[in-house]
């Protein structure tokens, strides 16, 4: 498994994207990004549909909707990692 590290932008995130939560390994699949805002008065704010799996997942938490910038930070502060390579 490679595992990527870096400056992320929006354009780095796409559908069925593998991350890495580190601090408990469990990997989540990014599903779907749409604007909560979904208004073209105001400015936009998006989100993603992220679905969970590890030994840290409950039913509770399988299923998880983040904004985007969110998700950006914790990959810019390594927290969470980008899985390139989705051979073990």
């Amino acid at each position: 498994m490679k595992i990527q590290r870096g400056h992320f932008k929006s354009e780095c995130l796409k559908d069925g994207l593998l991350i890495k939560d580190i601090a408990c390994d469990d990997l989540g699949l990014l599903v779907k990004r749409y604007d909560i805002l979904d208004s073209s008065d105001t400015e936009e704010m998006w989100v993603w549909d992220i679905y969970w799996t590890g030994s840290a997942t409950t039913e509770a938490n399988r299923h998880s909707t983040l904004i985007e910038k969110s998700i950006l930070t914790l990959l810019n502060m390594g927290a969470w990692l980008i899985r390139t390579d989705h051979d073990d």
